[in-house]
């Protein structure tokens, strides 16, 4: 039986991520290292994927910059870099990447699966 967690989180996006990050912190990193793992799986660097995952930065800040807030307080808490909780949050579009090739596919202005 899968045992499901209440997590409690308030305050502004940055204190929400926070909270988040911090109490999330191990489903937060298995599910870094599962998507880490899958693109490896497809043959590519890691450092590409960072490359790509820098480009989403701008587009959600530009979006919703609270969004990009809360995820900068998610990292915080987990202690992990922004770049790994925008895999997360990107990881539809970085999988079309790793399985279709185009490093620009999936990051761009009105990207539906962005906004």
């Amino acid at each position: 039986m899968n045992k499901s967690n209440i997590l409690s989180v308030g305050g502004d996006a940055y204190n929400r991520g926070l909270t988040y990050g911090s109490q999330a912190r191990d489903l937060i990193l298995k599910g870094v290292k599962h998507y880490m793992e899958m693109w490896e799986q497809r043959g590519r660097p890691s450092g590409e994927l960072f490359d790509i995952l820098d480009r989403f930065q701008p587009v959600i800040a530009e979006y919703d910059d609270e969004i990009l807030r809360e995820m900068e307080g998610i990292a915080a808490g987990a202690k992990l870099q922004l770049r790994e909780v925008l895999l997360l949050n990107a990881r539809y579009e970085l999988m079309v990447v790793a399985f279709f090739g185009d490093p620009g596919a999936g990051v761009g202005e009105g990207d539906a699966a962005l906004v």
